[in-house]
């Protein structure tokens, strides 16, 4: 038979067990409903935005805030293999005119991507004061000009991934390896 302080200890451990599930499952769903309204990167390395401009984005105009990534990605890309390119030509200065000519085609397109940046940069800018001011009339001036903002953006990205395509190397990690790398 079992006693009164062995019911007891039962009921406790099964209360305990059942209050602990309940806050990590509500801890989990608040995490889950902060990541949604706050996106993974709020600063860029090659992007020059304010925090609330990124998040502003990422709320309301996602498909600029994709844009944004994706050109700080590009960027990033290319400065790295300037990098490597700068590397090359102190080991083997030889081939002097073979990296210049890379390095020629390398800064074009940096270039072009950065006068692509200035542009995302002013008009992320004024849509999040025009938001901000009138969040009406900052909603209508952004569905009226995005789709055209946004195609010339992908042109500019379309002309660049085609030239870094080469520099991206595709992962064969094992999904076991990929969740190690997040721990």
């Amino acid at each position: 038979m079992i006693d009164q302080k062995g019911v007891s200890a039962i009921v406790l451990v099964i209360v305990l067990l059942l209050l602990l599930i309940i806050g990590g499952g509500g801890f989990y769903v608040y995490k889950q409903k902060q990541g949604q309204n706050l996106p993974q990167a709020t600063t860029f390395d090659n992007i020059d935005l304010n925090e609330e401009v990124v998040v502003f984005l990422f709320q309301t105009v996602p498909r600029l805030y994709h844009r944004v990534v994706l050109l700080n990605n590009e960027l990033a890309l290319i400065s790295t293999e300037l990098e490597r390119i700068d590397e090359l030509e102190g080991q083997y200065p030889s081939g002097k005119r073979i990296i210049d000519s890379e390095r020629t085609l390398w800064l074009k397109l940096q270039k072009s991507l950065n006068l692509s940046v200035q542009s995302v940069r002013s008009t992320a800018e004024s849509y999040y004061v025009a938001y901000m001011v009138n969040s009406e009339k900052g909603s209508e001036l952004i569905s009226e000009n995005i789709g055209d903002f946004v195609s010339e953006i992908d042109s500019v990205l379309q002309e660049s991934s085609q030239e870094t395509r080469r520099l991206k190397t595709v992962s064969s990690q094992t999904l076991m390896e990929r969740l190690k790398g997040l721990f």
